[in-house]
């Protein structure tokens, strides 16, 4: 969705927000998530006003922390959050709406770990599969197992005709 459509404007009443911000994001219940170079995760509500900062707990609170260098947030179909850092993929789970669990998205199997680790793209297609893109490591697609994640990128799996 388009940021304009539902946030008028973005907050200016943050401190180097214009300067700092690496991704944005607006959720399915219109909240805006901006990540910022100094790792903080901060959550707007509809008004613009600040709803707390993300920590890396996943809890949502007042005092800024380093949730990580963050270069991309998308939300799937089913309303989990998932951020791409510079050394992990995260699956955020809404809790309620000051708590968040966090899935550390780790590969299962050493032959399917990430060609990189920090993509610029996420994106899940009609069938449900999710999709990450990165300028180092090419296009994956990041498959669940019962033991973890598998990796899927053309250093093993993935091919096209």
């Amino acid at each position: 969705p388009c940021l304009h459509h539902r946030h008028a404007a973005l907050p200016t009443n943050h401190t180097n927000l214009y300067s700092e911000a690496k991704a944005l994001f607006e959720d399915d219940a219109r909240r805006l998530w901006v990540a910022t170079e100094d790792g903080a995760l901060r959550l707007f509500d509809t008004e613009n006003k600040l709803i707390g900062f993300v920590n890396n707990k996943g809890e949502v609170g007042a005092n800024k922390s380093y949730f990580g260098n963050i270069s991309v947030i998308y939300q799937g179909r089913k309303g989990n959050i998932w951020i791409s850092t510079d050394k992990l993929l995260l699956e955020l789970i809404e809790l309620d709406k000051n708590h968040f669990s966090i899935k550390k998205c780790q590969a299962s199997e050493p032959e399917f770990q990430p060609l990189s680790h920090y993509f610029s793209e996420i994106m899940e297609d009609s069938k449900g599969h999710l999709w990450l893109a990165s300028s180092n490591g090419g296009l994956h697609l990041l498959k669940q197992t019962e033991s973890g994640y598998r990796f899927i990128h053309k250093e093993n799996l993935l091919k096209f005709q």
